[in-house]
């Protein structure tokens, strides 16, 4: 018999829970991922784990124990990385989500917007002299203008979500 407080029929409720099954059978994976991106971002900042585990809001012990996947994470400290590193939920399940190889691509980028101006000039004059083929030597210089373009744009203004949006600058 269907239940009176449902909206939708039987049949879309039965869908609703296959779905839901198929969903469930690949959170442990998805959840792997999500793991590994924050821990690519307490990385990134070079954060210690205790640090860490401070701006998610639980302690070292909790923090160690999710990263082993010996603890459910709870949704605070989901939503608390996500506010705090200004991402959305849905751009972590996502980029999370990419190939381990993509993660390497990445950081790989991470580090080169760290490097000097003489090393990118370096680097850059070092594949206008390969042997690449003409296209991929574009590809690469251009890469390399967007890199240095991207170092310089001034950010978006907050929308008072994020922990940067509660920061004056009026200070």
């Amino acid at each position: 018999m269907p239940s009176l407080n449902r909206y939708i029929s039987d049949e879309d409720f039965a869908h609703l829970l296959e779905d839901a099954k198929k969903i469930q059978e690949t959170n442990p994976e998805i959840k792997r991922m999500i793991y590994e991106h924050m821990d690519y971002t307490r990385r990134k900042y070079n954060f210690t784990q205790k640090e860490f585990s401070q701006i998610l809001g639980c302690s070292n012990t909790t923090y160690s124990h999710i990263m082993q996947d010996n603890r459910r994470m709870n949704a605070d400290n989901l939503l608390t990385f996500c506010r705090v590193f200004n991402l959305d939920i849905t751009t972590v399940v996502e980029e999370s989500y990419l190939r381990k190889a993509d993660a390497v691509l990445r950081e790989l980028a991470v580090y080169l917007a760290e490097l000097s101006d003489d090393t990118l000039d370096s680097i850059q004059t070092a594949i206008e002299a390969s042997n690449e083929t003409s296209p991929q030597i574009r590809r690469g210089v251009r890469l390399f203008e967007r890199l240095r373009e991207s170092e310089t744009q001034k950010a978006k203004p907050p929308i008072r979500l994020f922990r940067r949006d509660f920061t004056t600058e009026e200070e």
